[in-house]
């Protein structure tokens, strides 16, 4: 984490340097800073990925609800990052509505994940 900080603070220090000289290449600058941290984030993923699998093969968990969550994992981080650089580049309505789409994209992916609890929670009663 301390190399992901580092990398952030260089490049929200170059990015005001870059405001004052040129504006567009600011923006340039968080795209690519954006997608540094996304690579960096894909190995986060990959090892999440890995212990999902092992945790399924220790409960019997059903694939449909693992790959519910990743697919909820993915779209919250890519949400996130697309939202966060809409803003940065002044387009905050744009972000806002990105950010809902990808609430209610998580929102329809969780309701498999809904109905087997409710399930379960009815065969209890």
């Amino acid at each position: 984490m301390w190399k992901i900080a580092a990398a952030g603070i260089a490049f929200t220090l170059l990015a005001v340097c870059l405001k004052q000289i040129k504006e567009e290449y600011r923006t340039y600058l968080m795209l690519a800073a954006g997608l540094f941290f996304g690579y960096y984030l894909l190995e986060q993923i990959r090892y999440l990925i890995q212990s999902m699998n092992q945790l399924r093969q220790y409960l019997s968990i059903d694939n449909i609800y693992m790959e519910s969550i990743l697919k909820m994992i993915g779209i919250t981080c890519l949400g996130e990052f697309t939202c966060d650089f809409c803003k940065d580049c002044g387009q905050e309505a744009l972000g806002r509505q990105i950010s809902m789409a990808a609430r209610l994209t998580i929102l329809g992916f969780s309701m498999p994940i809904v109905l087997a609890v409710l399930k379960n929670v009815s065969k209890l009663m």
